[in-house]
């Protein structure tokens, strides 16, 4: 079974229900031969090929091994420092970054060619930032700069059309056109709808004041488009209005998403910088339950911050985090084993467990006394005792715990007062071995203590 802690939080006075779960996950870093930590972007070819966009340079990933593309072997790289990467169907990918980074590798000729905007060179080298659609379609390019669209005629993007001029003045953080051809921009302070012909339709900035920075838009139906900001917050517009309104307001348990995603079996999956990774079954609305999915023998932190996010071909989720690596969630096989010292959890012999009536892990540790093991994974020492060498405890449920020492006799404790230890005597022995094995209470009520001679 998949260990599963489930919260109830209040954010903002409206309920987000959610839990944290542990899953293998399986991790790949520069120890498993990538070329850096740091996964800005990821992509999938039509040859199953995995493509990572790093800070050193672009990478292959064929499930075995890893393959870089530098410019000591790739004269035609203008840079290596790559933000993102982007599959354009028939074997050819585009890739980007800061000073006008802009390229396209060819799979079938193992060739790059520059494909930055010759407008660049008019104005300033932009970053850019990522690329909607394929050269199959409609396919734009969108940068701190504006959006240019692609130019099948001469086979470049340019700075031309009249979503170009709408946007030139905006930091495009991300973007979406639905089907009424109007743009749907993501932007620094703002999320801004332009239509067919450049006219804006929209600007929304939140009343709340919350961060309205806005990197990543899904449509969840024909009619509704949600909207991810820094804060808090889910917007999820009506796409049936001609000229949009302000969104439905979800509150959300997680808050900076980088990136979401429906997967083939319909899971929506949203990645964030700080709050790790989030999963939900249900459809988006007021009352969602969300799922923050936590990888096994690792440290939580190491998957707080995720830069990307990708379904591939045969249903596995990957994403790609700030310094730890690459990761492949399979799904299928919830069981795993997570070790204490992953969680800070001293190094230490734990000689038997227990629970209180708060849900929390009770621990005696041989030689550390009592600790507790919150549903969040945090460590607190209980309680230190004249005599730590614990071998066993029992608690019975009325909250008191009786704890078996070797050298000192038996303990017992007010878990619900969290004070008043004592020292217990046993009638009918004058002067009892303080030697103890063990201490069991069968039903709650009474205590049977094992000795060492008694």
């Amino acid at each position: 079974m998949c260990y599963t802690i489930v919260v109830l939080v209040c954010l903002f006075l409206t309920e987000a229900l959610f839990s944290q779960e542990y899953a293998n996950i399986r991790h790949y870093t520069t120890q498993d031969g990538m070329i850096s930590n740091r996964v800005y972007s990821i992509a999938q070819d039509e040859s199953g090929f995995v493509w990572l966009a790093t800070d050193f340079g672009l990478e292959r990933f064929d499930g075995q091994m890893f393959k870089h593309y530098r410019q000591k072997d790739y004269p035609a790289l203008p840079r290596e420092d790559f933000l993102f990467v982007h599959y354009l169907g028939n074997g050819k990918l585009a890739m980007g970054g800061y000073q006008g980074l802009f390229v396209e590798y060819d799979t079938h000729t193992d060739q790059f060619r520059n494909v930055m905007p010759s407008e660049f060179n008019e104005s300033f080298y932009k970053e850019t930032i990522g690329i909607l659609g394929s050269y199959d379609s409609s396919c734009y390019a969108y940068t701190n700069c504006g959006v240019y669209p692609f130019v099948a005629g001469t086979n470049s993007f340019e700075a031309t059309g009249t979503v170009f001029e709408a946007t030139k003045s905006l930091y495009v953080a991300t973007l979406y056109k639905d089907e009424r051809r109007r743009f749907w921009v993501g932007s620094m302070d703002s999320l801004f709808v332009f239509s067919a012909n450049g006219k804006r339709l929209h600007k929304y900035v939140p009343k709340s004041g919350a961060c309205s920075f806005v990197r990543s838009m899904l449509p969840l139906t024909r009619d509704r488009l949600l909207v991810a900001s820094q804060s808090h917050e889910f917007w999820v517009y009506d796409l049936k209005n001609e000229k949009p309104s302000d969104p439905q307001i979800l509150t959300t348990p997680f808050s900076c998403v980088t990136k979401i995603i429906r997967s083939s079996n319909g899971r929506y999956w949203i990645a964030t910088d700080g709050d790790g990774l989030w999963y939900t079954d249900d459809s988006i609305h007021l009352h969602t339950k969300y799922h923050n999915l936590v990888p096994y023998n690792s440290d939580p932190d190491e998957v707080r911050k995720i830069y990307s996010l990708m379904e591939d071909r045969s249903g596995n989720i990957w994403f790609g985090t700030q310094n730890s690596g690459l990761w492949c969630y399979k799904g299928g096989d919830p069981t795993g084993v997570a070790f204490s010292v992953d969680y800070g959890f001293p190094s230490a012999v734990c000689s038997s467990f227990s629970e209180d009536d708060s849900g929390n892990l009770l621990v005696s540790v041989d030689g550390g006394g009592v600790y507790t093991v919150d549903t969040c994974n945090r460590i607190h020492s209980v309680q230190k005792f004249d005599n730590n060498n614990i071998p066993s405890m029992a608690r019975t449920t009325d909250g008191k715990l009786y704890i078996a020492t070797w050298g000192d006799g038996v303990y017992s404790y007010s878990l619900k007062s969290k004070s008043g230890v004592h020292r217990e005597s046993f009638d009918g022995i004058a002067n009892p071995i303080a030697n103890y094995f063990g201490i069991h209470c069968p039903n709650g009520k009474d205590v049977y203590a094992c000795s060492s001679g008694d």
